[in-house]
C-alpha cells in the first residue's frame, strides 16, 4: 500500500491529499491496530501481501501494494494499483450503501452547515485550517447529502454564499459531480461559475472539466448568460462556453444526419 502523495501547495491545488481517516503512511495507519494477522492461505495469486487488522474495534483487510511483488499491477499497466485509483476517483464512495460515502457525509455535515443571517441564508464552514482536508471530504461525499440534508435543489445549494471557502466548495463539489456523473449538479455548478467568475487555478480547471461533461444542450444559443464572443467575460469563461457550443453543434450535426 503506497504512501499517500504529499500536498505540494496550500489551498486546493493538489489532489489526493489527506482527509480524516486517510493516513500519510502505512506505519501511521497501523499504529492504532490492536490485532494484525498475515493472510497466507487463499490470499490470491497476485503476489501482494495481505493482512487482517483490527483498528478502532473494526476488522479490515490491509493489502500492501508493491509493484515489485504484485505482477498484476505490472501486467495491467496500472502502476499505482487499482484500489488506490478507485479511491482517488471517488468510485468507492459511489458504491450503494458505501461505508466510505457514509463516513464522508457525516464529516461533511460536521464541517458545513446552513445558518440564517441578517443578509440571508449562507453556508457556515467550520473545517480544519488545511483546506485540502475539506476538499477531499467534499469530493467523496454523496451529493444527495446536501440536497436531502438541506432540503434544497442542487442549484440552491451551490448558490449559497460560503465566504472565503467558496473556491474549495466549488472545486470539491465539481469533483464529486463529475465522479458521480450527476448532471443536475454539473449544470448547477457550471451555471454558477459562469456568473461567479472563478479565479483560482483549481476553480478554472474544475470549470473546464464541467464543460466537457455537462449536457450539450447547455451549448445551444441563448441557453447560457454568456456567449463565446462575450469580450467582457474572462478567458476561462469564454473557453468553457466554446466547449459547450462545440459539443452542442457536433451533437446537432449527428442528429440531423
Amino acid at each position: 500500500m503506497p504512501e499517500a502523495p504529499a500536498v505540494s501547495a496550500p489551498g486546493v491545488s493538489a489532489p489526493g491529499a489527506f482527509a480524516p481517516g486517510v493516513f500519510a503512511s502505512v506505519a501511521e495507519l497501523i499504529a492504532g491496530a490492536t490485532e494484525r494477522t498475515s493472510l497466507t492461505e487463499g490470499a490470491g495469486k497476485s503476489g501482494a501481501t495481505l493482512e487482517r487488522v483490527v483498528i478502532g474495534g473494526q476488522p479490515y483487510v490491509l493489502k500492501h501494494l508493491d509493484l515489485a511483488q504484485d505482477w498484476t499491477m505490472r501486467a495491467s499497466g496500472c502502476l499505482p494499483g487499482a484500489p488506490l485509483l478507485a479511491w482517488e476517483r471517488g468510485l468507492l464512495a459511489r458504491l450503494p450503501g458505501s461505508a466510505l460515502g457514509q463516513r464522508m457525509a457525516e464529516r461533511a455535515l460536521r464541517y458545513v452547515r446552513i445558518e440564517d443571517t441578517a443578509q440571508g441564508r449562507r453556508l457556515s464552514v467550520r473545517a480544519p485550517s488545511e483546506s485540502q482536508v475539506l476538499l477531499e471530504v467534499l469530493a467523496r461525499t454523496p451529493l444527495t447529502t446536501w440536497t436531502e440534508g438541506f432540503d434544497l435543489s442542487a442549484a440552491e445549494v451551490v448558490g449559497l454564499p460560503s465566504g472565503s471557502w467558496a473556491p474549495v466548495m466549488f472545486t470539491g463539489w465539481s469533483r464529486a459531480a463529475i465522479a458521480q456523473e450527476n448532471r443536475d449538479w454539473i449544470s448547477a455548478l457550471l451555471s454558477h461559475a459562469l456568473i461567479g467568475r472563478p479565479g483560482t487555478a483549481a476553480e478554472i480547471e474544475a470549470l473546464r472539466q464541467l464543460a466537457r461533461r455537462a449536457d450539450p444542450a447547455l451549448g445551444a444559443p441563448g441557453a447560457l448568460p454568456v456567449s463565446p464572443g462575450d469580450l467582457d467575460a474572462p478567458p476561462p469563461i469564454r473557453d468553457a462556453v466554446r466547449v459547450l457550443r462545440f459539443r452542442y453543434q457536433m451533437l446537432k450535426e449527428l442528429d440531423d444526419g
